[in-house]
């Protein structure tokens, strides 16, 4: 709850912390080599196993939730949850 209280306040956006359904699956079984990724309309986030304690991960994902627009636009990912290629 911490990181998606965490994430809210930097996003400035709220949603239903029971909303989403949370899955951990076996390292390599996500498709295309992802770690983890939001399944939209059922608002289902699914975790890599290896990373489920990977705060960075698991706040990207979060936010995705938060911010129900497609990709990563800016704001607010660029300061609640960068992607690499937003890193300097």
């Amino acid at each position: 709850m911490q990181w998606w209280d965490e994430m809210e306040e930097c996003s400035r956006k709220e949603a239903a912390f029971k909303s989403v359904d949370w899955w951990i699956v076996p390292s390599g079984d996500l498709k295309n080599g992802l770690i983890g990724f939001l399944h939209r309309p059922s608002d289902a986030i699914y975790l890599d196993v290896a990373h489920v304690y990977a705060k960075g991960i698991v706040q990207h994902e979060i936010l995705h939730v938060l911010d129900t627009r497609p990709g990563h636009p800016v704001p607010p990912w660029e300061v609640c949850a960068p992607t690499w290629a937003m890193l300097p």
